[in-house]
């Protein structure tokens, strides 16, 4: 009996460490794919309403443009007028676009182009960051 109790105190601390470590991950990893699975699909002109909500966000995109002389060498997205009065940006961050393979320029440019993800405020302009591929539907 009390060899059963030394183990039993020799492992429940590891086990209480393991579902700690088990919960984190699932919240981590829960996140992302929520991120990715649209309440609803709207407009441009509309996502300004709908900050902090995940939805597919559909317009005409007018040009895409890398920055790679800023910290990031983010790729953006302008949809419905050009940048800097544009309706909603998409932004591709080059860490998530060095891991997964994009759309080319030339097949997002005066197409219908429809992104899924949590809408962000960015400077008064709506935005989604873009971590996949799968965020992008072209029409």
């Amino acid at each position: 009996m009390k060899i059963i109790r030394k183990k039993i105190k020799t492992i429940l601390p590891v086990l209480a460490l393991f579902l700690i470590v088990a919960l984190i991950l699932s919240r981590v990893f829960n996140q992302h794919s929520t991120d990715l699975i649209p309440e609803a699909s709207i407009e441009t002109t509309e996502a300004a309403f709908y900050i902090g909500s995940v939805m597919e966000v559909c317009g005409n995109v007018v040009s895409v443009e890398t920055i790679f002389h800023l910290r990031g060498e983010p790729t953006f997205i302008n949809f419905g007028r050009p940048h800097p009065y544009q309706e909603f940006t998409a932004v591709l961050w080059a860490q998530d676009r060095n891991r997964n393979t994009f759309p080319e320029k030339a097949l997002l440019v005066n197409r219908r182009v429809c992104v899924s993800g949590k809408i962000e405020d960015h400077n008064g302009t709506p935005q989604i960051r873009i971590r996949k591929p799968i965020q992008i539907a072209i029409q």
